[in-house]
Parts: C-alpha cells; sequence; structure tokens
C-alpha cells in the first residue's frame, strides 16, 4: 500500500507540474517520473485507473482481496 500511495503521489506531482491528465505509462516513464511499468510484489503490473488516474492492484492480483487491517485510504479505493 506504501508503494501505491507513492505512485499515486508521483502522478498527482506529474499532473500538477504538466496540467494534464495522465492517460497512461507512458507520459510517466517518459518524463522519468517512474524508470519501468510499476509491478506488485509478485510481478503483477499496476493498473492505471482510466477513470481516476490513480494507480491500484490490478484486479488479477495475487494481493487481492487485501487484509481488513491493511485497508487504508488507498486501500480502500482498490477493494471497491
Amino acid at each position: 500500500m506504501d508503494a501505491l500511495d507513492e505512485i499515486n503521489g508521483r502522478i498527482a506531482a506529474y499532473e500538477k507540474s504538466t496540467a494534464k491528465k495522465l492517460s497512461s505509462w507512458r507520459d510517466l516513464i517518459a518524463a522519468h517520473v517512474v524508470p519501468g511499468l510499476p509491478v506488485d510484489p509478485d510481478g503483477v503490473p499496476i493498473d492505471l485507473d482510466p477513470a481516476t488516474g490513480r494507480a491500484r492492484l490490478d484486479p488479477k492480483s495475487t494481493l487481492l482481496p487485501l487484509p481488513t487491517e491493511l485497508l487504508g485510504k488507498t486501500a480502500v479505493s482498490e477493494a471497491r
């Protein structure tokens, strides 16, 4: 969850500095905001929600469903 918070913070900073909505990981990679396609600890690529532009666990991630004790502000949006 900390990694998702970090990535989402980078997305927010990118959007603020460029004044444009993120449309793909390619934008962040080209801007050197992330070194490559982010993956979860099991190697499943992190999903970029096209509706919100926020990073989230891919529905195919083996980390889902998250344990209740890990459901924080980021995880709650993941569970929806």
